[in-house]
C-alpha cells in the first residue's frame, strides 16, 4: 500500500487522475441521487420537462466549457513559463467582465424563451428559473479554467462536489415544499452559485501568496481567437448529445420523452465517469506541447484512452447484465420499460467519450481542421432522427450511427497526424 501511494505521488498524471476522478465520481453519485429522487417524485411526464431543462443546461454549459477550456489552455502556457502574474491578472480582470456578459446573455435567453417554450412544451416560469444561472456560468467558467490550467485538481474537484451538494440540497428541499419541477430546476441554478463562491475563495487564497502586478496583459485578443474553434467544437459536441432529447420531446409523447431522458441520463454515466480523465489530460498535454515534448503528449493521450476503454467496457457490461437493478435503484419500477436500451445507451456514450477525448486532445495541441467533421455529423444526426423517430429505439439507433461515423473519423485524423509528426 505504501508503494502504491509513493507511486501515485511521483506520477503526476496518475495522482491527478485519482484526485479528480474521485471528486467527479462523488459529484456523479450526488447527481444521480438527485435524478433518482426527481424521477420518482415528479413522474415520467414532469421528469420529461426536467430532462429538457437539463438538455438546455448542457447547451448553456457550452459557454462555460468554452471559457474554461480557453482559459485553461492559456493558463497552462503561463504555467509552463512560470508566469503567475498573467494568470492573476486574468482572474482579477475577468470577474467584472463575467457579470456583464452574464447579464447580457440572460436578456437574450429570456427573449429566446418566447419562441422555445411552445416548441418544447415547457412552462415559462420553469424556463426563467434556469436563466438565473447565466452570470454564474461565466464566473464559474473563469475560476474553473484557472484551477484546471494551474492543475489544482483538489480545488477543481472540490468545486464540483460543492456544485452537486447544492443541487441536491436545494432541489430536494424545494420539491418537498411543493415547488415540483420548478424546485428541481432551481436546485440546478443554486448549484452554480455555490460552486462559484467556493472556487472564488479557493483562488483568492492561492493568489494571496503571489505579488500583484500592475502590468496590463494584452491577452484578450489571443484568447478570443483561440475561443472560436473551442466554441465551435464544444457547441457541436453538446448539440450532438442534446438533439436527440429535444427531438424526442417534440415528436413523441411526454411519457416517452421522460423514459428517453432517464435512459439517456443513465447512459451518460459512462461519459461523466471518463470526463475526469479528459479534464486532467487537457492541461498536461497543453503544457507538454508548449515545452515541445511531443512524445510525452502521445504518451498522455494513449494512457488516457486505455484507462477510458477499461472504464467504458466495465460500465457497458454492467448495464448489459443488470439493467433492471440499475433502473430500480435510480428511478423505480415505472421506468423498467427502458431496461433493454440501457447497454445500448452505454455503448453510445462510450463512443461519445472517445469523441470528446480526441477533440480535446486536438484543441490542446492547436489542431482545428477536425471541426468540420463535428459539424457534418451533427447535420447527419438531425437528418437521420427527423427521418426515423417512430420509437425510442429508432432515435437511439440514429444517434449511435452518427457517433460511430464520428469516432472512427476522429481516431483516424488524430493518429494519422501523429504519424506525420514522427
Amino acid at each position: 500500500m505504501k508503494k502504491l501511494f509513493a507511486s501515485l505521488k511521483n506520477n503526476g498524471l496518475a495522482r491527478d487522475n485519482v484526485i479528480f476522478f474521485s471528486a467527479s465520481m462523488l459529484l456523479n453519485m450526488i447527481g444521480f441521487v438527485y435524478h433518482a429522487y426527481m424521477g420518482r417524485v415528479l413522474g415520467p411526464a414532469e421528469y420529461g420537462i426536467l430532462g429538457v431543462m437539463q438538455a438546455i443546461l448542457y447547451l448553456l454549459n457550452v459557454v462555460l466549457n468554452v471559457i474554461q477550456t480557453a482559459i485553461a489552455r492559456f493558463v497552462s502556457t503561463y504555467k509552463s513559463k512560470k508566469d503567475m502574474s498573467s494568470t492573476k491578472y486574468l482572474f482579477e480582470r475577468g470577474q467584472s467582465r463575467a457579470w456583464i456578459y452574464g447579464l447580457v446573455s440572460l436578456a437574450g435567453y429570456i427573449l429566446a424563451g418566447f419562441f422555445l417554450i411552445d416548441f418544447l412544451n415547457i412552462p415559462f416560469k420553469v424556463y426563467i428559473y434556469l436563466g438565473i444561472i447565466f452570470p454564474f456560468v461565466y464566473l464559474l467558467a473563469l475560476n474553473r479554467g484557472i484551477l484546471q490550467g494551474l492543475q489544482l485538481f483538489i480545488g477543481l474537484g472540490t468545486s464540483n462536489v460543492v456544485e452537486g451538494v447544492f443541487k441536491l440540497a436545494v432541489g430536494v428541499s424545494l420539491v418537498i415544499l411543493g415547488w415540483k419541477v420548478g424546485g428541481a430546476v432551481l436546485g440546478m441554478t443554486a448549484s452554480y452559485v455555490g460552486a462559484y463562491i467556493f472556487s472564488r475563495i479557493s483562488l483568492k487564497k492561492y493568489f494571496s501568496a503571489h505579488p500583484t502586478t500592475s502590468e496590463k496583459k494584452n491577452i484578450s485578443a489571443s484568447m478570443f481567437k483561440y475561443s472560436i474553434p473551442v466554441l465551435i467544437t464544444l457547441l457541436a459536441l453538446t448539440t450532438l448529445y442534446s438533439f436527440d432529447v429535444f427531438l424526442v420531446k417534440h415528436y413523441l409523447s411526454g411519457e416517452s420523452a421522460g423514459f428517453y431522458a432517464a435512459a439517456s441520463l443513465i447512459g451518460k454515466i459512462v461519459f461523466f465517469a471518463t470526463l475526469s480523465i479528459i479534464m486532467v489530460m487537457f492541461p498536461k498535454v497543453a503544457e507538454s506541447y508548449e515545452n515541445k515534448t511531443h512524445d510525452k503528449t502521445r504518451y498522455i493521450l494513449n494512457l488516457s484512452l486505455m484507462v477510458m476503454l477499461v472504464m467504458c467496457l466495465s460500465i457497458t457490461g454492467f448495464y448489459l447484465l443488470f439493467p433492471d437493478v440499475i433502473i430500480l435503484i435510480l428511478f423505480g419500477k415505472n421506468y423498467l420499460p427502458i431496461s433493454s436500451l440501457l447497454w445500448l445507451f452505454a455503448l453510445a456514450y462510450s463512443m461519445f467519450s472517445f469523441i470528446y477525448a480526441f477533440s480535446m486532445y486536438n484543441l490542446s495541441v492547436k489542431r482545428y481542421s477536425f471541426i468540420w467533421m463535428l459539424v457534418l455529423v451533427n447535420i447527419l444526426e438531425l437528418i437521420l432522427i427527423n427521418l426515423y423517430h417512430e420509437t425510442l429505439f429508432e432515435v437511439l439507433s440514429m444517434f449511435s450511427v452518427s457517433l460511430l461515423v464520428l469516432v472512427v473519423g476522429l481516431g483516424i485524423y488524430t493518429y494519422s497526424l501523429h504519424q506525420q509528426k514522427t
